[in-house]
């Protein structure tokens, strides 16, 4: 790893998404959350903590596991 591009000295950090998520429209991520692979949005939706993959976030507080 090149540690010449990464700024260490920073104290903030935005959300961290995995492969294949998608975030609805006028969704707010904030800072620090956590959204683990393959898991769905709803538009208009507040996502904050760590969500699991494969996981449909309607809203803060109904989160769903998506069917196989």
């Amino acid at each position: 790893v090149n540690t010449d591009i990464y700024n260490k000295e920073k104290n903030k950090i935005g959300s961290i998404l995995g492969d294949c998520v998608d975030i609805g429209c006028n969704s707010v991520c904030f800072p620090g959350t956590i959204i683990y692979p393959r898991t769905n949005v709803y538009p208009l939706t507040r996502v904050r903590g760590i969500i699991g993959s494969d996981k449909i976030v309607k809203d803060i507080n109904n989160i769903v596991d998506k069917e196989k």
